[in-house]
């Protein structure tokens, strides 16, 4: 996020006093720039020329181009947008130079123009503030944007408390600048940092990018500032949402209906749900091709482990038990699986029992009874299929 600071200039230099003239560079006529530069020598008054501020002076030799930190200075008096940051320029094309002059009688060359982007503090967020025909001259030390220019565009500006406020043509506020030490109305950003970056997206693209995820809490991941550093496009109204991914992964030749067996349980661990699923096609790379989750039924909670082999299943049921008394305080009363034989060996059946734990089972060939874990794995695995379909 930009940052408020104030830009170091130089102890020597002049800076403008309220009765000095606010105009950052005036513009030097090309046919008239032989005649200037025969006669930077004299101590002659440029009085054809519009005056600019003392405080020009600095914009040529505080910061470079170069810099990971980089300065936009609003001011009233400048006529033009002008920057350093060529990398900045969305569709660019080279122009005709035009000479500039600055207070200090230093000149200042544009060689191009186009379009960027200036990123306005507004609160703990930012605003994106566009900026056409911005002049580019590499000997400049920070983006100059003009507030005449934006007043013809229709933007608002309130200045009070050291603070200049920027109101689009809407009326609604899009952010603040404030003044530094020097009376200059300035925005400083490290570019250096990556979270100073915001990457606009599609809600295609992030809703690939977040695994799948529905549309709608993808939506409110962004605009809660749960997920940061991505702002989404804005989709027409009615316009309907479509994943082919997501279409592909759900695809089923006959569905499995859902089928709740009795009550809802009360409390945590009054009911649990597993289920395993495998072998995959292809193990981790530590050698796994199974994997065996725990629902519980109250909150639909779901503990998902990787397995090696089904005989880990026992195992892993004792892991889920231990975090359960420990985490939770709570013990498992009724334990809800199919018939897979992971489940059925006798050790497994006699910790149950010595354990105080209910084993409920489905009937044979009837994956429906059980279908809070086969519901689980089915969302797992559809999220798996879509993420490598795209």
């Amino acid at each position: 996020m930009p940052g408020l600071i104030d830009v170091s200039d130089s102890e020597d230099e002049a800076y403008p006093s309220d009765d000095e003239a606010s105009d950052w560079f005036s513009v030097v006529d090309e046919d008239e720039y032989s005649y200037f530069e025969s006669s930077l020598s004299n101590s002659r008054d440029f009085d054809e020329i519009v005056n600019t501020t003392a405080t020009a002076a600095a914009v040529s030799n505080s910061q470079t181009p170069q810099s990971s930190l980089r300065t936009e200075l609003f001011d009233s008096g400048c006529t033009t947008h002008m920057t350093p940051y060529r990398d900045e320029l969305e569709n660019f094309k080279e122009i005709p130079p035009k000479i500039f002059r600055a207070a200090n009688k230093q000149d200042f060359k544009a060689v191009g123009k186009g379009e960027m982007v200036v990123e306005v503090p507004n609160g703990v967020d930012v605003s994106e503030l566009k900026l056409t025909e911005v002049l580019y001259s590499p000997e400049v030390g920070y983006t100059l944007v003009s507030i005449g220019r934006l007043d013809e565009s229709g933007f608002k500006f309130e200045f009070g408390d050291g603070k200049c406020k920027i109101f689009a043509p809407n009326g609604e506020k899009m952010g603040e600048v404030a003044k530094s030490s020097r009376g200059l109305y300035q925005n400083i950003r490290d570019v250096g940092q990556a979270s100073a970056a915001t990457e606009v997206l599609t809600l295609d693209q992030f809703h690939r990018r977040m695994g799948h995820i529905s549309h709608d809490i993808a939506k409110k991941l962004v605009s809660n500032g749960f997920v940061t550093g991505v702002s989404l496009e804005t989709m027409p109204s009615g316009d309907p949402f479509f994943c082919e991914s997501c279409i592909y992964a759900k695809a089923t030749r006959k569905p499995v209906p859902k089928s709740i067996q009795g009550k809802r349980a009360e409390e945590f661990a009054g009911k649990v749900h597993s289920d395993l699923w495998g072998p995959a096609p292809v193990s981790t790379s530590s050698g796994k091709k199974y994997y065996i989750t725990f629902t519980d039924d109250k909150t639909r909670l779901t503990r998902f482990q990787l397995l090696r082999s089904k005989d880990e299943a026992f195992k892993s049921y004792k892991e889920f038990e231990a975090w359960c008394n420990t985490q939770l305080g709570k013990k498992v009363k009724i334990f809800h699986t199919d018939r897979g034989g992971e489940y059925l060996s006798k050790e497994f059946k006699s910790y149950l029992k010595s354990h105080g734990t209910e084993q409920q089972l489905t009937v044979h060939d009837t994956p429906q009874q059980n279908g809070i874990a086969e519901r689980r794995n089915r969302t797992i695995l559809e999220r798996v299929r879509a993420l490598l379909h795209s």
